[in-house]
């Protein structure tokens, strides 16, 4: 199976018109970091790799293992993404429940446990926003079509 993460970072970072160093700001990262990821010299770790997934919202599957250079739909993409998102979400929101029927009073909770279900509430709502921001960024996207179909000339591939 061929890897295309390098070509698909630099990809992904040009068609949003970063430079290396703003990439690199954005991830934590220095720029030689995003060099040696687009050279395909280095891998990124996996917390860098989730970033690049969240920033471009492209699933890791596909940032690796597609080449996204041909034929890349953002709109498309997008959607794919919130949809894994809100999956992500789902089996998130399963694990709290069942803590919410192990304890069906917070009063109750020690205050272990009590803090571990703050923590993952606050993921919770880490995961929400992160979709809301995703919806923005289609509805900004959809919202740039003219009634025809196509995208308003400052819009359009370059």
């Amino acid at each position: 199976m061929e890897i295309y993460l390098g070509r698909n970072i630099e990809f992904l970072r040009k068609r949003r018109s970063l430079t290396q160093t703003e990439l690199a700001q954005h991830l934590g990262k220095r720029k030689s970091a995003i060099s040696t990821y687009e050279k395909g010299i280095s891998d990124p770790p996996l917390d860098t790799l989730k970033g690049l997934s969240d920033l471009f919202k492209v699933p890791l599957n596909d940032l690796i293992f597609k080449d996204i250079r041909h034929g890349y739909d953002e709109i498309s993409y997008l959607v794919k993404f919130i949809s894994e998102e809100l999956k992500t979400l789902s089996h998130k929101e399963r694990k709290i429940d069942a803590v919410n029927m192990q304890t069906a009073n917070l009063e109750e909770l020690d205050q272990v446990t009590l803090q571990e279900f703050i923590r993952s509430l606050m993921g919770q709502l880490e995961e929400y926003s992160k979709i809301i921001n995703s919806f923005v960024h289609l509805t900004e996207l959809l919202m740039a079509f003219k009634p025809d179909g196509n995208l308003p000339r400052d819009r359009e591939k370059k």
